[in-house]
């Protein structure tokens, strides 16, 4: 779902920006690793926390030597709900639907990828 959702499209649109931008390179690859164990927000729904790593290829990789990408550098982190197939993205700490990293606007939603408050 996160990689549908996220890595897919955000790696289309940096593969069609302009050769001469300033921007930094773009990423070789997107990778999505989930980070914790299932949790249960308060109103009882399930969701799975995770980040979204950018990846560089080397030297070393380029000139095709055995060596592995880096993927040390988190992009993203946020959550995603697998009953729904919501998923959402953390900016400084409120949530917001994942749609917002292709530009298009979404309000923060409150109460996602929180775990329920214990007795």
């Amino acid at each position: 779902m996160v990689r549908k959702q996220i890595a897919e499209p955000l790696s289309l649109k940096e593969r069609t920006r302009s050769s001469f931008s300033r921007k930094a390179a773009p990423a070789t690859a997107l990778r999505v690793k989930v980070i914790e164990e299932p949790h249960t927000d308060g109103a009882g729904n399930s969701y799975v926390s995770f980040t979204v790593d950018r990846c560089f290829r080397g030297l070393a990789a380029l000139l095709d030597e055995g060596h592995e990408d880096s993927c040390s550098n988190v992009l993203y982190t946020g959550c995603v709900y697998p009953a729904s197939a919501s998923v959402f993205v953390s900016r400084k700490s409120v949530y917001f639907p994942a749609a917002i990293l292709l530009g298009k606007k979404a309000a923060p939603v409150e109460g996602v990828c929180r775990p329920a408050a214990t007795s």
